[in-house]
């Protein structure tokens, strides 16, 4: 075995051996992750404020002069807590030294020379998994307003209300709910697309050649597609031609299904879920009460 091989394995011993390393990766988990850690609600909290601060800067940023401490606050002091946190938590999804030593005692089980590459292809395997996972996309993004310069980076700085589903149990409540009904969700977004595609087509062609008409280009005609399936309707785009009319009642209908479908989902979603969610409050409660007794069953020792 080469030098730097022996050297990669007793450091990856060493690590998963420090008690002070793995006390203070603990701490940072149970801080990050652990709902019951009793410092969390804390730091939930401070993460929670710092997202509204932030989100409050931009918006009065866009028609005051507001105080340069205030931009250069949300856009490096907060931007640099998010980068910490993100680096944080990609840290401690996975223990890399317990990765390497897996490896190894598994090549020296079976008589074969310890291989460092598959090794750190298995550490770069694990670590990327969780990169591109949805809540580490959204950790990065709200990163980005950090290269305040480029100011398109800036609009980055919405995409920390997404955070907000990391710090709250309401949030990843109805994100567990929702997620149960994804692949009826994804057959509903592909439904609204393509009706959505057609009848921009369809409108483009009836109504396009007309001068009288308010729909000339195609994404004027994606916009009406949109509002009008959303059976919103705002009125400031209509069609004039027989053909096109049709066409609108077509798409209105189709947006009747589409919205019927979609509260049947959130209504079915909730009630396969309310016993569990109804289940999870009640442990919540009982794990905030500081005293309390158990009592299973009812009888005289119970009076």
């Amino acid at each position: 075995m080469n030098f730097l091989k022996r050297l990669v394995i007793d450091a990856s011993y060493s690590i998963d051996g420090s008690k002070s390393y793995q006390k203070q990766k603990r701490f940072f988990y149970n801080l990050l992750e652990e709902d019951s850690y009793k410092y969390k609600k804390y730091f939930d909290i401070t993460m929670i404020m710092l997202i509204f601060a932030s989100i409050a800067i931009l918006i009065g940023e866009v028609k005051h002069d507001l105080d340069e401490s205030l931009i250069y606050f949300n856009s490096y002091i907060i931007s640099l807590i998010f980068l910490i946190e993100y680096l944080l938590r990609l840290w401690v999804n996975s223990s890399v030294s317990k990765i390497i030593i897996n490896r190894y005692e598994y090549d020296s089980f079976i008589g074969r020379d310890f291989n460092l590459y598959k090794a750190l292809r298995n550490v770069a395997a694990t670590k990327f998994s969780y990169i591109f996972s949805l809540r580490a996309i959204i950790d990065l993004l709200a990163v980005l307003p950090f290269f305040h310069e480029l100011r398109l980076l800036r609009i980055f700085i919405l995409f920390r209300v997404f955070k907000l589903f990391r710090y709250t149990k309401s949030f990843q409540t109805l994100a567990s709910v929702l997620a149960t009904k994804k692949f009826e969700f994804l057959t509903l977004a592909m439904f609204s697309s393509i009706v959505i595609f057609v009848s921009s087509v369809l409108i483009y062609v009836m109504e396009a050649n007309n001068p009288d008409s308010p729909i000339n280009t195609l994404y004027e005609a994606i916009y009406w597609s949109v509002v009008t399936i959303s059976t919103v309707g705002y009125g400031d785009i209509t069609p004039i031609t027989d053909e096109g009319r049709f066409v609108a009642m077509l798409v209105i209908t189709a947006g009747i299904a589409v919205l019927a479908f979609t509260t049947s989902l959130f209504v079915s979603a909730f009630t396969e879920k309310l016993d569990e969610i109804r289940e999870m409050k009640t442990i919540e409660d009982i794990s905030n009460i500081k005293k309390f007794y158990l009592i299973c069953g009812y009888e005289d020792v119970a009076r």
